[in-house]
């Protein structure tokens, strides 16, 4: 995986409790923490873990103003077929942009 383009976050939320992290990823697709977008009438999906989002201020990158963001990362490929792609993140973040290339440099 490398680019995620316009995608779509859907449930993600900073839960309220400790208990709310836990029970956040029950494996149901509808309600489950994600990511995803289409390409070529492919639906790839990425189950977003919250535990894992290490600060408030990354749940904010997660739910960009109009619903839809650009993220980069790795991950794994653990299901596909004619309609579905499932993809396990090892690591998602946001792909560099000008601001960021000034702000730390570009090496």
């Amino acid at each position: 995986m490398h680019l995620i383009s316009n995608s779509v976050q859907k449930n993600i939320e900073m839960p309220r409790s400790l208990d709310a992290y836990i029970h956040a990823v029950r494996g149901n697709i509808s309600t489950d923490p994600q990511i995803y977008t289409s390409f070529s009438g492919v639906k790839t999906t990425l189950i977003i873990d919250p535990r894992w989002i290490t600060t408030s201020t990354a749940f904010v990158q997660f739910r960009p103003s109009g619903g839809r963001g650009n993220f980069t990362g790795f991950g794994i490929v653990n299901h596909i077929d004619e309609v579905r792609i499932s993809i396990t993140p090892l690591v998602i973040g946001l792909p560099s942009n000008p601001f960021l290339e000034a702000f730390y440099g570009t090496s």
